[in-house]
């Protein structure tokens, strides 16, 4: 047998490895136009590898359902699909679209992914259902999802198990049976994430069921029937940092479900319940704290929170207080417990409002007037700053509830006093100044608390003033001498 010499193998091997390489490296862009064909975009489509893009010229495509196996769908400014992408290969990308039911064809979805895909920047609406997923790494994000007779986004074992799945800082709105849908019937859909979604206006917000490791954060969620539904099946659930108002209910825990932690909620304005608890979940003792319930005195319990004026929690069980106490209070503090004896009595506002208010501690005064040309009349404005501002004035009311009201004109007696500042009348006559931020909370420690007084008493110092000397008296003039009398 001939043997073939090392060196040749190894220089044999390295052409072979470049030839291949030559082929795989380079990618492939593709254009589509509004003149093509379905039967012709689907065959440009079929001949895609992952590196490679279609760019989809400006227009309207009625082409029912187009098949993506591979690469990158990107459409021009205003770009109208009337039909369904289905998604059959990983990694695809879907970006730009205005997707609509077609006139010619039927369809179900505005996108199907079997697969793992990025979709974003498109608007979907008007299907049964905006996009429908079975598959691994798929992230939705920045979408506009509308208008579906059925779901927003569903994720059903119809289409298979799904995992690993983010959606994200999408518009969800007016979908007639919900928002996002996990539903699975039998098969268990893991590792989903829904954060920072805006939802509004559909039958349901959210609604998960026979799915583990899910992570619902910071959404939020209005006029939908139904906020965030649990329906049983589920384990590791994490509800944090969400905003449900103007609704039915928050949250409902329906069958069984474990593991569920729920935190740091907003439930506001809801008409049922806040929370609606049918069973509660295995292991999650303390599973619902740190929530803000609409009131600082906490969600109203039958049995263990009969005073709160909040948000209901109802259901089949009862739910135990330190299952959900403590609360989050209006300034955002868990500390929040139900009240002990009778209700206080709400503070008594200080009758009138205008006058003159003085700091306790420091050379600062306040003149209110409720009317301008009263305000543009004053005169002297004391030793310090004088400044004329207008202003909005909050009225203390029971179990701090408050009421605003506009202040036509205040006159500021003050050094370097910001104008940021409101008034806050928190009980017969005293005033709180406080400053406000956008950026955060309140900071307690620059509250100046005023005294309605008759007239700013300032508190100078006492300085010695110079007096003048006085002048000094004239010399008296020497009495005259007498004359001798003559003899």
């Amino acid at each position: 047998m001939t043997k073939v010499p090392v060196r040749l193998v190894q220089v044999s091997m390295w052409l072979l490895v470049s030839f291949f390489a030559s082929f795989t490296l380079a990618a492939t862009t593709f254009n589509i136009t509004p003149g093509m064909s379905a039967a012709a975009i689907q065959e440009t489509l079929n001949e895609m590898l992952p590196s490679d893009t279609a760019n989809w010229a400006a227009g309207t495509y009625d082409v029912g359902e187009i098949r993506v196996r591979a690469g990158t769908m990107t459409a021009g400014s205003g770009t109208i699909l009337k039909g369904q992408f289905t998604v059959t290969g990983n990694g695809v990308e879907i970006d730009g679209f205005t997707i609509q039911p077609s006139s010619n064809f039927a369809t179900s979805y505005g996108i199907r992914i079997q697969s793992s895909a990025n979709i974003h920047n498109n608007i979907i609406q008007n299907h049964s259902t905006g996009i429908a997923v079975n598959g691994t790494a798929t992230n939705i994000y920045d979408n506009t999802i509308s208008n579906n007779s059925n779901w927003g986004i569903l994720i059903n074992d119809q289409f298979g198990y799904a995992s690993n799945l983010r959606i994200n800082s999408n518009n969800i709105q007016n979908n007639s049976t919900g928002g996002i849908g996990l539903t699975n019937a039998a098969t268990l859909s893991s590792d989903v994430t829904i954060i920072d979604n805006s939802i509004s206006g559909n039958g349901m917000a959210i609604r998960v069921t026979n799915t583990r490791d899910v992570q619902i954060l910071n959404n939020i969620v209005s006029n939908s029937g139904e906020g965030i539904e649990l329906a049983g099946g589920n384990t590791r659930m994490t509800i944090t940092g969400n905003r449900v108002s103007v609704g039915q209910y928050g949250v409902q825990l329906s069958g069984t479900n474990s593991s569920v932690q729920i935190h740091k909620n907003n439930f506001v304005d809801l008409s049922t319940a806040g929370l609606s608890v049918d069973r509660l979940p295995d292991s999650s003792a303390t599973f619902a704290t740190c929530n803000f319930w609409g009131d600082d005195s906490g969600p109203l319990n039958a049995t263990s929170n009969p005073n709160g004026k909040g948000t209901k929690i109802v259901g089949l069980v009862e739910v135990p207080l330190n299952d959900y106490s403590p609360w989050n209070l209006t300034g955002g503090a868990c500390t929040g417990t139900p009240d002990s004896g009778p209700t206080p009595p709400p503070p008594t506002p200080a009758p009138g409002l205008a006058g003159i208010w003085q700091e306790t501690f420091g050379n600062r005064c306040i003149q209110i007037s409720e009317n301008l040309k009263v305000a543009q009349t004053y005169k002297k404005c004391g030793p310090l700053t004088c400044k004329r501002q207008f202003g909005k004035l909050t009225i203390a009311t029971s179990r701090g509830r408050l009421k605003d009201e506009n202040v036509v004109a205040r006159i500021v007696y003050a050094r370097n006093f910001p104008a940021s500042q409101d008034l806050e009348l928190v009980q017969s006559g005293r005033l709180r100044v406080r400053e406000e931020y956008d950026w955060g909370p309140i900071d307690r420690t620059k509250r100046k608390i005023y005294h309605k007084v008759d007239r700013c008493r300032y508190r100078l110092p006492r300085i010695p003033i110079p007096r003048p000397h006085p002048k000094p008296k004239p010399a008296p003039e020497p009495s005259p001498t007498p004359k001798p009398t003559p003899a």
